[in-house]
């Protein structure tokens, strides 16, 4: 055996040999780095970090090509890189290739830098420079603000002229409220009252001011306290919508940067804000103390304008106390409830030069914010695409249903021609039509419906949020789970176009009331928002229903990217660190999600302290309530992946404290006492094949509706788990800090131990969700264990569950990974394809192309990305491509497909820093051929367990081990069944 692993090395030496030589035949000598980012972005404006850090890849098809070493020079100018004035590395001896931390001389706030790279290969070929790629940064210190305050949207007393309310009665606190047309018997903390009543009328300001000099480059630095759309000389300035992402506010701020060169111009400009509430002002919140948090007080902004001329000279605007204010056309903008407009109070050119507001008002001043301003480097949120409604009905006179082809998250794009002046029309966005066929459902009861089109009743408690309310138009049939309302005054004229800027909302069907005449087609258009997330991996599966699935998974998890990671796109909004853990490496293998994942997780350091860690973040619903301990350690968890996949050493400097803060603070509570464990568990698990649900003692710990807890799998087994894992996660990460791991390692090895004498019995750990723990977070002590518990998992699968997915949500994404990992593909495929309770399919009924939560669809709650998590393992299982802790960043990782029986075909690419992996395989006759590629600079370690040595060949040559590594390179291999 000792001669077979030297012999393996000699086939890939004489195969990458051989390559290397028709390489340099074909006269490619000299190739240059290519793909330069900082922070892993592409020339990035407004960088707040005084030590960026730099990564490249090359592209080469040479067989073991790497790096050796590099040598990057920064300059103030392209033409200084020959001389650079700002750092020269020398040779560094490395194979790094990103995360290269900058070293020079003390950057400045708004500095442009231009950089490039050169490498030594392990040829010992020089490559020569790269082209120069540029970054700026942005203010690094407050005192580079340049003592621009903070502009509060004004207490304007709330518009109660709206048609179509809906009312609530509850204890709502009115703090900073005032409302018009307010009678004295009405109270303002009890009684009818309509929501919308709270919710004020939003400003605009505006800005004029005189350039001495033709800018060359220009850029705005803006943050808000909700939204802020920024327009210049009557345009927008950019195309981002939902502007600054939101954060917990009163901590952490981020502010946008945007490229205003070519926009302002010598002479005369203006700049104009209009603000939106976003999670500012949401009082749709605000009804028990528990969700009191999340309430930031009316939305405000702050903006830094830098101007610069050919010869470098600067001016500064900012936002001060001389701007002009006046009462806007966003009557009521709200994150949940929608949207009112009124174009009679659009000032005409109200954005542009030479405009009169010398009757408008000074701004009210904020507060000035101590907290951390940090840019915001994730990806902005966009309009994605739009989509072009496929039928219009007119059910009553004046009322007009529009349906999309499928649901979509966004908003509305409404034209309208030859409106009368003050004409309102209404648009309600709503996901169900009342009485579409829903698989075993029942009929909402008549008390709890609330007809809206003659509102006479008031509805005691909030319609559509976590309550049985729900309202339904008699005369439409919609059905609205969250009450979305948008409404539009026109102005008068032959054409009017307008769509919502600061609210979204999921929906396939539109009513439109109010409309003049008969609109069209053409008039109303749903437009996608979302985070605008960069592909970089593909999927082929080889099977037409899967890849439907497929297609789901990452379209819900998509519509669920809005600036965090949210569970519903619907009615929660929450960024829970459970709901994300799985999702988001779903999304990792489809989309570019480094920065996004780091805004998250900094939304939960910047939270947290040492007595109240969140799980969920930003603070928006619910998130400090410690029971819910599963879910906090889903946080070091996140933290963990998002390090595995990107390799950021700065991940373990950053993180670690909090990782560190949430265990001690877990175990002060519990001291490891299984018994005092308490949390959510298995959440939407399915009810058992016998339709029994029997009390268990773990549900009367639970504070949430337990009628979606397990009733197999104890929660003190789930938050055991989590934490064994975090506690493994922290260690390692204390390990590479140069600290001491046994603290951590002990509390993993003491919870493992109880978990183990309380759970493991008879090779299982008492149910699916059990045994998937198990082995996702190292509850096996061997790899004999782990096959027992395997077939214990697949056991229980096909036999207990007939097959069907037999867990919730929590680690779904585990479960066909866990099972194709010990040999049961076949198995592992089943779980997509089987039809009836629970299945994928069953939450798809009646067909439709997003997920619901749960096994059941949910006629309310139709974007939920939680079971989109399955959909890992497309690419970590049936393709292959996995990442592996030796080399977090893929500079190490791991391809070891699955092959179920009879499946034709699967193949995944994905990019990483080393450029793009492929894993590609493909069933002839009694063979299957696998072509993979491994990317410059890393190395893939082929894993084929369920193959016998002597049935596997390696670019024609046999090779006799079924673990094995392989340099870059193109491989193809060939198995024998």
């Amino acid at each position: 055996m000792r001669s077979r692993i030297p012999m393996l090395k000699a086939v890939l030496m004489a195969l990458s040999l051989l390559s290397s030589a028709e390489y340099c035949l074909a006269g490619v000598l000299n190739t240059v780095p290519v793909g330069l980012k900082t922070e892993m972005l592409t020339e990035p404006m407004g960088l707040d970090s005084a030590r960026p850090r730099f990564s490249w890849r090359l592209e080469t098809g040479r067989s073991g090509a790497a790096q050796k070493a590099y040598q990057v020079q920064v300059a103030t100018s392209p033409e200084k890189l020959a001389k650079p004035d700002l750092w020269d590395s020398g040779w560094v001896e490395s194979d790094r290739n990103a995360w290269v931390e900058y070293a020079g001389r003390e950057l400045t706030s708004f500095q442009s830098l231009f950089w490039r790279v050169r490498l030594h290969e392990e040829t010992g070929n020089e490559t020569d420079w790269s082209q120069p790629a540029r970054a700026e940064m942005g203010p690094l210190a407050s005192k580079d603000w340049k003592n621009a305050v903070w502009l509060k949207a004004p207490a304007y007393p709330a518009d109660t002229s709206a048609s179509s309310e809906i009312f609530v009665r509850h204890a709502v606190a009115l703090t900073d409220i005032q409302a018009k047309n307010r009678t004295e018997t009405e109270a303002l903390e009890f009684g009818r009252k309509s929501l919308r009543d709270l919710i004020h009328p939003l400003p605009l300001l505006r800005h004029s001011f005189n350039l001495a000099f033709e800018p060359v480059r220009a850029r705005a630095y803006i943050s808000a306290v909700g939204y802020a759309d920024l327009r210049v000389n009557g345009e927008l300035a950019s195309d981002r919508v939902l502007d600054p992402a939101y954060t917990h506010y009163p901590v952490r701020r981020l502010y946008s940067t945007i490229n205003l060169s070519g926009k302002l111009h010598q002479g005369a400009n203006a700049l104009g804000v209009s603000l939106g509430s976003g999670w500012a002002e949401s009082f749709f919140m605000l009804l028990t103390d528990r969700l009191k948090n999340i309430h930031y007080g009316r939305p405000e902004f702050c903006l830094l304008v830098l101007v610069e001329d050919a010869n470098g000279r600067q001016e500064w605007i900012t936002t001060t106390g001389e701007w002009k204010c006046i009462e806007g056309p966003v009557r009521r903008s709200h994150y949940f409830l929608g949207e009112q407009f009124d174009a009679r109070m659009l000032p005409c050119g109200w954005d542009k030069p030479g405009f009169d507001d010398s009757q408008w008002s000074k701004p009210e001043l904020g507060v000035a914010f101590t907290g951390t301003l940090a840019a915001m480097q994730s990806p902005p949120e966009r309009v994605i695409d739009s989509v072009r409604p496929k039928s219009v009905r007119e059910p009553a006179p004046g009322v007009f249903v529009f349906e999309l082809p499928d649901i979509v998250t966004g908003w509305v794009r409404l034209k309208v021609r030859n409106a009368k002046p003050g004409q309102t029309i209404v648009l309600r966005p709503v996901q169900t039509i009342f009485g579409e066929p829903w698989k075993d459902w029942t009929p909402v009861p008549k008390k709890h419906v609330l007809y809206y089109d003659d509102v006479e009743q008031p509805v005691a408690g909030l319609a559509g949020f976590d309550s049985p309310f729900e309202i339904i138009s008699r005369k439409s049939g919609l059905m609205c789970a969250a009450a979305p309302l948008y409404t539009y005054t026109c102005k008068g004229g032959e054409s009017e176009t307008w769509t919502p800027r600061f609210t979204y909302h999921p929906f396939r069907y539109v009513e439109v009331t109010g409309y003049p005449g008969k609109p069209s087609l053409d008039d109303i258009t749903a437009e996608i928002v979302r985070s605008d997330l960069a592909e970089n991996g593909t999927c082929k599966l080889g099977d037409p229903e899967l890849t439907y699935l497929r297609d789901v998974f990452l379209r819900t998890a998509l519509y669920c990217c809005h600036g965090i990671i949210v569970d519903s796109a619907a009615i929660e909004r929450g960024g829970y660190a459970a709901e994300a853990h799985g999702t988001l490496s779903l999304l990792r293998a489809n989309r570019d999600m480094y920065q996004f994942v780091e805004k998250y997780l900094q939304d939960f350091k910047a939270q947290s302290t040492p007595k109240m860690p969140f799980f969920t973040a930003p603070s928006t619903i619910r998130g400090s309530d410690v029971s819910e301990m599963d879910w906090t350690l889903a946080v070091p968890m996140n933290i963990w992946d998002h390090y595995l996949y990107y390799g950021d050493p700065r991940t373990i400097e950053r993180f670690y404290p909090v990782m560190a803060m949430m265990l001690n603070r877990l175990w002060e509570l519990t001291d490891g006492d299984l018994d005092k464990f308490t949390g959510i568990g298995d959440w939407q698990a399915p009810t058992p094949l016998d339709g029994k649900r029997p009390v268990q003692p773990w549900i009367s710990k639970m504070k949430m509706t337990n009628s979606f807890a397990s009733v197999d799998t104890d929660i003190a087994l789930s938050v055991g788990a989590f934490w064994v894992g975090a506690a493994d996660a922290t260690a390692e990460f204390s390990r590479r800090l140069g600290k001491d791991p046994a603290p951590w390692l002990k509390m993993r090895d003491d919870l493992r131990s109880r978990l183990r004498e309380r759970f493991f019995k008879e090779g299982g750990f008492s149910s699916v969700c059990g045994d998937v723990l198990a082995l996702a977070f190292g509850l096996v002590e061997s790899d004999a264990e782990a096959a027992t518990v395997a077939a214990d998992l697949n056991r229980r699968t096909c036999h207990d569950w007939q097959g069907h997915p037999g867990l919730g949500q929590t680690v779904l994404h585990e479960l066909a990974v866990q099972l194709g990992r010990y040999g049961y593909a076949d198995t592992a495929k089943r779980l997509f394809l089987i039809k009836g309770y629970p299945s994928f399919w069953t939450n798809l009924e009646p067909p439709r192309t997003t997920l619901s939560p749960g096994w059941r669809a949910q006629y309310n709650r139709q974007v939920q990305q939680a079971q989109s998590r399955a959909g890992v393992w497309f690419t970590q299982g049936l393709a292959g491509i996995q990442p592996n802790r030796e080399g977090p960043g893929f500079c190490k990782f791991t391809l070891e497909p699955e092959f179920p029986t009879d499946h034709p075909e699967a193949s995944a690419t994905l990019a990483t820093a080393q450029g793009e992996i492929t894993s590609a395989w493909k069933r002839e006759g009694s063979s299957i051929r696998w072509s993979i590629v491994v990317p410059w600079n890393s190395t893939g370690t082929v894993k084929l367990p369920q193959f016998n040595t002597g049935k596997i060949t390696l670019n024609g040559e046999p090779v006799v081990k079924n673990e094995f590594e392989v340099p870059a390179g193109k491989w193809e291999i060939v198995l024998q069944n």
